[in-house]
Formats: C-alpha cells, sequence, structure tokens
C-alpha cells in the first residue's frame, strides 16, 4: 500500500512563525506579493483591498507569508483571523485590539488608544436591556420597533410616559458626546498610523483573514466597523475573503434580493484575484 499522500492543505498554526517568506513558493506568488506592496505603499490615503479566492486555494498561506514579508521589511502589519474570533459580541472590539497591540512599543499612545476606545466601545455595546433599547428606538423614530413596546409604554400612565422621554432625552444628549467620542478616537488612530515623523511612514497593514468562514452579521458588521470608525489615512485593511461567500452572508443578514455585489462594494477600493498559476 502507498503512503500516505501529503494534506491538501497547511495548517494554519504551521504559519505562525515564518522565517523565509514564501519558502517553497511553486505558483510564484511572491511575484503578486511584491506588486501589492508597492501598490499599497502609495495608499497613504488608506484603503480597503479585498484578496478573493474560492475556499481552498491558498489565500491563508498567501497572507501569512505577505505579512512575514511586510514585518521583514519593517512594516507595521497585523494578521486577524476573523473566523477564529467571531464570537466577540462586537468587531469593533476585535478591531480596536490589534490596533492596541500595534501601539504595543510607546505605551502613552497605547494608553491614548485604549483609553479612546474604551469610550467609542462602550457606546456601542449598551449596557440597557434589549427591550429598553427597542422603547427608545421606537419613539425617536426607528423603524420596525414592536408595537407591544409602545402599548407597554401606554399602559404605564402619565409617569412612565416621563420616565421614558427623560431616557430619550439623555440618550440624545449622550449622542452628541458619542459622536465626540467616534471624532477623538479617528483623530487618535490618524496620529498612529500616520507615525512619528513629520511625514507620514509606510502604511499600517492589516489583513483580516477567513472572514468568508465568520457568521454572517459579524462578517457583514465587521467591514461596516472598518468603513464607520477605522477610515483613516495611512490605514490600510486587506480582507482575504471567497467574495461569492461573503456575498451570500450579506443576503442572509439584509435579505435575498439585497444586491450584495453592490452593496459589497462601497466599503472596497479594490478587489484582487488571487491567481491560481504563475
Amino acid at each position: 500500500m502507498s503512503a500516505n499522500p501529503p494534506p491538501l492543505a497547511v495548517p494554519a498554526i504551521a504559519l505562525d512563525n515564518i522565517t523565509q517568506p514564501f519558502a517553497g513558493d511553486l505558483l510564484k506568488r511572491k511575484e503578486l506579493a511584491d506588486r501589492l506592496t508597492g501598490y499599497v505603499e502609495r495608499l497613504s490615503s488608506g484603503a480597503v483591498l479585498a484578496l478573493d479566492a474560492p475556499w481552498g486555494e491558498g489565500k491563508t498561506w498567501f497572507a501569512r507569508n505577505w505579512a512575514a514579508k511586510l514585518a521583514q521589511d519593517d512594516w507595521r502589519v497585523s494578521v486577524i483571523d476573523a473566523f477564529e474570533q467571531d464570537y466577540v459580541e462586537d468587531p469593533f472590539l476585535l478591531l480596536a485590539a490589534e490596533i492596541k497591540r500595534l501601539c504595543a512599543t510607546d505605551d502613552q499612545a497605547q494608553e491614548r488608544f485604549l483609553r479612546k476606545a474604551t469610550r467609542v466601545g462602550s457606546a456601542l455595546l449598551p449596557t440597557l436591556a434589549k427591550a429598553t433599547f427597542k422603547v427608545a428606538g421606537n419613539l425617536v423614530g426607528i423603524p420596525n420597533a414592536p408595537g407591544i413596546v409602545s402599548e407597554a409604554i401606554e399602559a404605564a400612565g402619565d409617569a412612565g410616559a416621563d420616565e421614558a422621554q427623560a431616557w430619550v432625552k439623555r440618550k440624545l444628549e449622550d449622542h452628541e458626546k458619542d459622536q465626540a467620542s467616534v471624532k477623538a478616537f479617528r483623530e487618535e488612530l490618524e496620529t498612529f498610523a500616520h507615525g512619528p515623523d513629520e511625514q507620514p511612514g509606510k502604511p499600517v497593514v492589516v489583513i483580516i483573514d477567513e472572514l468568508d468562514r465568520c457568521r454572517p452579521a459579524f462578517a457583514v458588521r465587521l467591514i461596516e466597523r472598518i468603513k464607520h470608525f477605522f477610515d483613516v489615512p495611512n490605514l490600510v485593511f486587506v480582507l482575504v475573503m471567497n467574495r461569492q461567500q461573503l456575498e451570500q452572508a450579506l443576503k442572509g443578514v439584509y435579505g435575498a434580493e439585497t444586491d450584495a455585489g453592490a452593496y459589497l462594494g462601497k466599503f472596497l477600493h479594490l478587489s484582487i484575484r488571487l491567481p491560481k498559476e504563475r
């Protein structure tokens, strides 16, 4: 009986400590990595790129080796396995934690970033019960708030209505504070991405792998969080994905009639198909 054939896919754990990027590169993908590096180096305005290929065609291998090469060349680079961490309540926490890690060489910058990220995260993760949140949503005009909530408020009488109105007033006042917190967070993020010198250094590169394997709601929210909170100059995100699968996830979240391709396109500056061969 012949020996068992080698595995078709290299386990991700074997790529954690890459000392020789692109060793054994039978498909000559280092050439693509070099072209991508040259392109990303010019993205001082920041960007979101997609690296697209079906499952099993070496996306993770390419992404990890490219990241290792960037790190060897003194780029600030990170790789996030989104599928491994899609249990996180909100993707903002995952993204902010990774940026905090990249700040590790500067204790003061790390502390400033952590403080401002905490304020934004607190606004995104309210401690109020979901039912209370839906009450407020109904009062301020958010669609689809359950009618039963309105009936409950009305049944509570004037006292309940007064309390609800007071709660909404506080939320409206807090909204201004939340907006200020987001502005401060983005300014701190921009300072980090720019680097310590007068002229901006190489862009910071955050590679997000396995996005298409995540829970649909988590994957979609992660992309939206990048757009709303992390879209600053000199910060580049690379989404490693099976685009077809991610578009199906979008339809699962927003409905089967959603033009998922067009919606996803709003978040991407460039989509690259990983070639199968040289």
